[in-house]
């Protein structure tokens, strides 16, 4: 890690269904922190926790974010949640509540993983927006601007805007 705070370097990697696996199942906090750890070890300084089949509980995103965080004090952490339960924005919010500040989203929450049978969608830009607008949180992204983006992308990939019911998110 040395040489990569050395030259100021910044190295992203990833760790997926950390709150569960399609394969395993549950997935001990020890098992995450040992990847991280071997991680950190490689000099990656940027770490996205992603909940790739969206069965992550805020709960269970504050525990492993508490554990990662008080574990790993120089590593950003960046969560990346999909949503197969309708509380993808309570895991932005228990995410944030402990200190995380990266979030990786998608414009229209489109997207999805491949490694479960029906969607689990991405975080919407818009949703995480709009949610960090009403807490007085200001994200430097003009949210109307967002929203008609939105619109022009769910237009180019044919499907309606899913998580709006086609009305304007208020910030």
């Amino acid at each position: 890690m040395q040489k990569t705070k050395e030259h100021n370097i910044v190295m992203n990697a990833g760790v997926a269904n950390p709150f569960g696996c399609p394969f395993e199942g549950a997935v001990p906090v020890e098992k995450v922190i040992k990847l991280a750890k071997a991680y950190e070890d490689m000099g990656i300084n940027i770490m996205t926790i992603a909940d790739s089949i969206g069965t992550a509980h805020p709960e269970q995103v504050k525990a492993l974010f508490n554990a990662l965080l008080d574990e790993f004090p120089d590593v950003k952490f960046s969560a990346h949640f999909h949503d197969m339960l309708g509380i993808r924005l309570a895991n932005v919010y228990a995410a944030y509540g402990v200190g995380v500040s990266y979030f990786e989203t998608s414009t229209s929450d489109l997207g999805g993983s491949p490694y479960v049978v029906h969607p689990a969608r991405n975080v919407a830009t818009e949703e995480l927006v709009s949610i960090f607008h009403r807490i007085d949180l200001d994200t430097g992204i003009d949210l109307e601007r967002l929203l008609d983006t939105s619109r022009y992308a769910r237009s180019v990939v044919g499907e309606h805007l899913k998580n709006q019911g086609g009305h304007r998110v208020e910030a």
